[in-house]
């Protein structure tokens, strides 16, 4: 199953999903960033506050796909291994390219990825 949550405001719903759609990504529930609840558009700050009560309702929730490294954070806060779609190496984090990696990763989570530190 899968969930996004989108540092995008609620007003680019439509461009989201159609983006989503057309590059062949997985369907699933999306939470935007609402102005109101966050003015200061603090990304982390929303992703955390979306993620932490979800763990405890799934949770059998393990993996956070996200193309920030701000969002290792809001990973590890949620108790979940993070998965990074960037070129580059982030500390706490395994990193792919792009999306076409990320399904080997995800068949291979019995062998321990990158792990939250506490």
């Amino acid at each position: 199953t899968v969930l996004y949550v989108t540092g995008r405001a609620r007003q680019l719903r439509k461009r989201t999903v159609s983006w989503l759609f057309r590059y062949g990504y997985p369907r699933g529930p999306i939470y935007f960033l609402n102005p109101t609840d966050f003015p200061t558009y603090d990304v982390v700050a929303f992703k955390k506050s979306v993620l932490v009560p979800l763990k405890k309702v799934f949770p059998g929730m393990q993996v956070g796909i996200g193309n920030d490294p701000d969002d290792v954070e809001a990973y590890q806060a949620a108790g979940l291994k993070s998965l990074l779609l960037v070129g580059k190496p982030i500390k706490g984090a395994t990193c792919v390219p792009d999306w076409s990696k990320v399904e080997g990763v995800l068949s291979k989570l019995e062998e321990p990825i990158a792990s939250p530190k506490r």
